[in-house]
């Protein structure tokens, strides 16, 4: 067997992803932040999985500092819980609860 590399082509985009969820379990959201290697503006969003809506916020181009995302929260009540993941080109690197 020989082995041949492949052209290493690096990573197209990074995502900082983190899922919120009520203690209920009756509202839960996504927001993320994705970064690409190229020119391309970074994006930023809410998506409601109750509603299968997202909204698009405005994305700076600070990296992670200064992130936020206005609503989020709103309708969760009570404790929430949230999880995260960073993923490299849509697949998961690294995550925590």
């Amino acid at each position: 067997m020989t082995w041949t590399p492949q052209e290493n082509r690096g990573a197209e985009y990074v995502s900082y992803v983190v899922t919120l969820s009520s203690a209920d379990g009756h509202t839960s959201r996504q927001v993320a932040k994705t970064l690409y290697v190229t020119d391309h503006a970074p994006d930023q969003f809410v998506f409601d999985f109750g509603t299968s809506h997202q909204t698009n916020l405005t994305a700076t181009d600070a990296g992670l500092s200064g992130l936020a995302f206005p609503h989020a929260l709103d309708g969760v009540t009570g404790a929430w819980s949230a999880t995260g993941a960073v993923d490299v080109d849509g697949a998961d690197v690294s995550t925590c609860s």
